[in-house]
């Protein structure tokens, strides 16, 4: 009934049902990445990756490629994800100085948004009232795959 009710309610306020269900999937699996991060799982953070990869500001990796530079422990990738202290010391300015890893570890009161972005994309935005160290935010952008389903296709500070 309640959900309904909602359904009802977000179309007499112009907002399409398909684009707050698309939300909800998005933000479910937003969620499952930040928990493959937290747990250093590797094989569930490629597991959301698109079968196309992930794009960066000039390049991208496959899935494949992504899984390597994740357990190459000389990767940048990896200091980003996995081994903050390895990030710390590598970090070329103070807005560096906070990991992927390290941000969804330590900062607190984060919350999510998604955001809409051009060619079916969305982008979602974990913030944090208290972040740890300097990044207050970080931003991951999601496509569905062929089968409609929501991945991963451009992680934070890649580039």
């Amino acid at each position: 009934m309640l959900r309904a009710l909602t359904a009802v309610a977000m179309i007499l306020l112009g907002v399409p049902h398909a684009a707050a269900s698309d939300d909800k999937a998005v933000l479910q699996v937003a969620e499952l990445l930040r928990k493959a991060i937290v747990a250093q799982d590797i094989r569930a953070m490629v597991a959301i990756v698109h079968p196309s990869g992930i794009g960066c500001i000039d390049s991208g990796f496959t899935r494949k490629e992504w899984e390597a530079e994740l357990r190459n422990p000389g990767s940048i990738m990896s200091a980003m994800f996995l081994d903050t202290p390895r990030w710390r010391e590598n970090a070329q300015s103070v807005y560096e100085v906070l990991s992927v890893r390290d941000f969804f570890v330590s900062a607190k009161g984060v919350r999510t948004r998604v955001y809409d972005q051009v060619g079916h994309t969305k982008v979602v935005i974990f913030s944090a009232d208290q972040p740890s160290q300097v990044a207050p935010v970080m931003e991951f952008s999601f496509a569905k795959d062929d089968t409609g389903r929501w991945r991963l296709v451009s992680i934070p500070n890649c580039g």
